[in-house]
């Protein structure tokens, strides 16, 4: 398994492969922006490392990940868009890109690997977390999520010999992102954004 990573020239085929594999979730976010924050070279206030990959078997894209981290914890990375295309589903592809995965995360020095996911979403997502020794907590702390019922959970591994250590439900805004970064960003407001940042020089080799 070979992670690609997502720069300039593959932009648009990652953002296809997104909205293929995150059909229920791209109406309202698909990707474009986590994407771009990982070509800025400047992520985010609060995210200091954006990155991610499309999965490749040979030449055939089969899915796609990532991984970013927060400036609170520069030594923890967090998962990304993980996820396999429709027509590659149940050939063993989704343990073989989470591995992949976190052996990239180990060698770009990372000492723990969490995610954030819904357990009523992506049940099956959650058994392969468990299943290849990721520990989940329930997480509490987005108020209108869970209200939705998603169930929400934080899986985490130990990138080293030491156990990992549990998030105890820290607060993670993820509804506070994901409305600022999808659903009240406009399309021409992202379409710009998208347009600053692949034509910054600063930007051309990524």
């Amino acid at each position: 398994m070979e992670l690609i990573i997502v720069t300039k020239k593959n932009l648009e085929l990652a953002i296809q492969i997104q909205n293929r594999i995150f059909v229920n979730q791209n109406r309202y976010d698909d990707g474009t922006i986590d994407f771009l924050k990982g070509l800025s070279g400047k992520p985010d206030k609060e995210f200091n490392f954006v990155e991610h990959y499309l999965a490749k078997d040979g030449d055939t894209v089969v899915g796609c990940s990532g991984l970013y981290s927060y400036y609170d914890n520069p030594k923890e990375a967090w998962l990304s868009w993980f996820g396999v295309l429709p027509e590659a589903r149940k050939k063993g592809y989704g343990e073989q890109i989470l591995a992949a995965t976190k052996e990239l995360a180990k060698q770009k020095g990372f000492t723990t690997l969490r995610l954030y996911t819904s357990g009523k979403l992506y049940a099956n997502a959650c058994k392969l977390y468990e299943k290849t020794g990721f520990t989940g907590e329930n997480y509490t702390k987005e108020l209108p999520l869970n209200i939705m019922g998603l169930k929400e959970r934080i899986y985490s591994v130990s990138l080293t010999d030491k156990p990992v250590t549990p998030w105890n439900n820290k607060h993670l805004h993820i509804f506070r992102h994901e409305l600022f970064d999808s659903i009240l960003l406009t399309d021409k407001k992202k379409q710009r954004l998208k347009n600053e940042i692949l034509q910054n020089e600063d930007n051309l080799s990524r």
